[in-house]
């Protein structure tokens, strides 16, 4: 993305007729590379210099909601509609499911189309764990545990423990069961150190070949914890999901830990935190171990967790 958008200032734009950007409800809403603009405007910018170029220009868009865990990420899908509506041309045309309709309604020509709504899921062996993962976040304890036992029929198990000592024997398990597979602690990078196990990956940016050996080496050697940046894009077979305290159960309600580390520019903490969860608890693709540690504090999320997985 950062090579892309310095075509923005070149004197002749590139011949890419197609730009496909992922995880568009994560664009910037401040470019650091051009202060003032979202990285929205600029795309559309380049957009506009191509279509006036070579006479059409098309933007693929690939959204995926409640997956922004960094600063700057926030405003989510909004920044594209005003990127539009800042735009130089007029004659824009958004194709967009119905759940995006009344966003980009009024502002630029809009056709909804049902089929742009990917409503299948390929990463659990088509298994949609999504339903299940958001009924943890809400708490809905009833719609949680009649979702499990769907999955569980499906052929997804997810496993709780609280003995840190289990670790090891955790990743035996899945290397004896399930050959192949891979397996390690995911965990949030909020937490401000980490007593139950070793350091954890911090920062938004992790390098390809970090991110490779853990996912080969580390992991499974629980040397090193995997935080939301790096395991956003990468699938384990047998995640273990930590529960490590910045984010938990109390008197029945989810509360971020006042110690939880943050970035000063975060304007909504809380949701920014349930986007952190939502990220770990849906890397899996075969099942996943649920860990929470043997802290007072975390005894509530735990037995809600059970109570979740009892059959």
């Amino acid at each position: 993305m950062k090579n892309f958008k310095r075509r923005v200032r070149d004197s002749t734009p590139p011949m890419n007729h197609i730009i496909v950007f992922d995880e568009a409800q994560r664009a910037w809403d401040t470019d650091r590379m051009e202060p003032g603009q979202t990285e929205a405007t600029l795309l559309l910018r380049l957009g506009d210099r191509i279509a006036e170029c070579y006479g059409k220009v098309t933007m693929i868009c690939l959204i995926g909601d409640g997956q922004a865990i960094h600063k700057n990420e926030e405003t989510g899908m909004p920044l594209w509609v005003d990127a539009l509506t800042d735009s130089i041309r007029e004659d824009w045309t958004v194709y967009a499911p119905e759940n995006y309709g009344p966003l980009f309604h009024g502002r630029t020509n809009c056709i909804i189309a049902s089929e742009l709504m990917l409503n299948t899921s390929i990463r659990h062996d088509f298994i949609d764990v999504s339903p299940w993962v958001e009924a943890i976040l809400e708490l809905d304890l009833n719609k949680a545990r009649s979702l499990y036992q769907e999955m569980l029929k499906k052929g997804f198990a997810c496993w709780r423990f609280r003995d840190k000592a289990k670790l090891p024997r955790l990743v035996e398990y899945v290397q004896n069961e399930f050959p192949g597979s891979h397996t390690g602690i995911v965990v949030s990078s909020h937490r401000k150190g980490c007593p139950y196990f070793g350091p954890q990956y911090r920062g938004s940016y992790v390098k390809a070949e970090e991110a490779y050996s853990w996912y080969r080496e580390e992991g499974p050697q629980l040397t090193r914890g995997a935080s939301e940046f790096l395991i956003q894009g990468i699938e384990l077979e047998y995640p273990i999901v930590t529960f490590a305290g910045d984010y938990y159960i109390q008197n029945g309600q989810w509360v971020l830990d006042q110690d939880a580390y943050f970035d000063r520019e975060i304007r909504d903490r809380n949701t920014l935190i349930q986007n952190v969860y939502r990220v770990l608890l849906t890397r899996s693709r075969k099942g996943m171990f649920l860990y929470v540690p043997q802290d007072p504090k975390l005894d509530e999320t735990y037995q809600w967790l059970v109570n979740m997985l009892r059959i």
